[in-house]
């Protein structure tokens, strides 16, 4: 992936205007917290580079190496599983639009999410995407960072008690939601199924899943549940 200001793949140092959704804190503290020093601006371009070309390829091997080693040997159980869902999430479609970005300097105090993290390596900035994809969805993807051997990293926090037996919870549930969205899909009639492919290869996904929740009285999250299913069909 080349850097430029042109092109499906272009990084811009700059911070895009919010949209809808951000992971909890983020926003706030962006935009509370002063711009890193032109040096890390720019060795940061090539964290980002190899982040997106990481995340594109949905190896996890490939996320885990960019992690701080000093931040991955946790004693207390749970953190594999909460970082492989981490990177399942960011994967969920590429990034082939332009990528705006930010490095901030982390505030002092706790780190985010210290209330069901503990941190053996204190991130020292925060890094936060505004990614637009090809089909206007958006994502923002903040990552707490540190510096290892010249190079940034990104840290990740160790569960605390409590924490990964909610994560697990959590995952149960998933897996239920997910077995009972395969099912709707598998057993939707051949003119529904037709009409809601027909929206999804049309770029309305949002109409798919209005129309799905009309047709079938299901909550909104089974709805777009059932909708992914169905747009991975699509897509082979």
């Amino acid at each position: 992936m080349s850097i430029s200001n042109k092109g499906p793949a272009a990084l811009c140092n700059n911070f895009g205007m919010p949209r809808t959704w951000l992971p909890s804190l983020g926003l706030a503290l962006l935009l509370a917290l002063p711009a890193a020093p032109a040096l890390a601006q720019v060795e940061a371009e090539d964290f980002v580079k190899t982040l997106i070309d990481a995340i594109n390829s949905k190896e996890a091997a490939k996320r885990m190496a960019l992690m701080h080693t000093g931040s991955t040997s946790c004693e207390s159980p749970g953190q594999t599983q909460v970082l492989e869902e981490q990177f399942a999430r960011q994967s969920r479609f590429p990034i082939p639009g332009t990528v705006a970005w930010r490095l901030t300097a982390a505030r002092p105090g706790k780190p985010m999410f210290a209330d069901r993290f503990d941190y053996p390596v204190r991130p020292t900035h925060l890094l936060q995407l505004d990614v637009k994809g090809e089909n206007n969805e958006s994502m923002y993807v903040v990552l707490q960072l540190a510096r290892q051997g010249g190079q940034w990293r990104e840290v990740a926090g160790c569960p605390k008690a409590g924490t990964a037996k909610v994560d697990q919870r959590v995952a149960a549930a998933k897996a239920g939601a997910e077995d009972k969205a395969g099912l709707l899909a598998k057993t939707l009639s051949p003119k529904v199924k037709a009409d809601l492919l027909a929206l999804i290869k049309a770029g309305r996904k949002d109409d798919a899943v209005r129309a799905y929740r009309d047709a079938s009285a299901q909550d909104a999250a089974t709805a777009q549940a059932v909708i992914e299913i169905l747009e991975k069909e699509a897509a082979r």
